[in-house]
């Protein structure tokens, strides 16, 4: 039986090097044990969730819609149209696009997944979905690369907070960079060692992001 106590990265990657397992197979022994769903319904619900993201990011980057302030709306779609000259990479913009365009739908109410929060919804995502075009991965594969990254959300939230209205962007964007981080290196057959230090580097680049509100409102430093 799977060992599934952990409560801060270096004992889910220690459990992950122990029992010689993936690190997502550990993350879903967890929701197992503390859910009492079986696998395969836990696996349907990721997909599920997956295929919402895979849809949001494809209205992102054809709107226009403005939202309701009128302050954004349609920037994924300039931005996804650039990729294509050439600056930081096709893969790279084109992420960025479907970050922006996940953030922009959520801006009018549209339907995301909140991952780990609505105001950080674009980031996970967007590059799960740069790697699944490049790489040309199995829906299958980012569906347990999602459980990978949602071990790394537990265990900040267990720890410290995902919610920007305690730990400002940082919190969010910090927390969803870092999941993002170790669902890629899962996905290009990572160790847990190298997992768990791609999300510490991934956190360690937002700490200190600030939510400036604009017209008070946090839609402009969501996006």
């Amino acid at each position: 039986m799977i060992q599934v106590n952990f409560n801060t990265v270096a004992e889910l990657m220690a459990l992950a090097e122990s029992q010689q397992v993936p690190v997502h197979e550990i993350v879903l022994a967890r929701e197992m044990h503390d859910s009492q769903r079986s696998r395969g319904d836990i696996l349907q619900e990721m997909l599920r969730n997956w295929q919402v993201m895979q849809e949001s990011i494809k209205r992102g980057i054809q709107s226009t819609e403005r939202s309701l302030s009128g302050m954004t709306g349609g920037d994924a779609k300039k931005l996804y149209a650039y990729r294509e000259q050439g600056y930081m990479g096709e893969a790279a913009v084109s992420a960025a696009a479907y970050a922006v365009g996940i953030s922009e739908v959520n801006a009018v109410m549209g339907r995301i997944v909140a991952c780990p929060t609505a105001g950080s919804c674009g980031i996970v995502p967007a590059a799960l979905y740069a790697a699944k075009k490049q790489r040309h991965l199995a829906d299958a594969d980012i569906v347990l690369a999602l459980l990978t990254a949602a071990g790394i959300g537990m265990v900040i939230d267990q720890n410290a907070s995902i919610a920007g209205a305690a730990g400002g962007c940082q919190a969010e964007c910090g927390t969803a960079a870092g999941m993002a981080a170790a669902a890629l290196v899962e996905l290009a057959d990572g160790t847990p060692a190298m997992i768990g230090t791609a999300a510490a580097l991934a956190i360690k680049n937002l700490l200190g992001l600030v939510c400036d509100p604009v017209a008070g409102l946090v839609e402009v430093p969501c996006v």
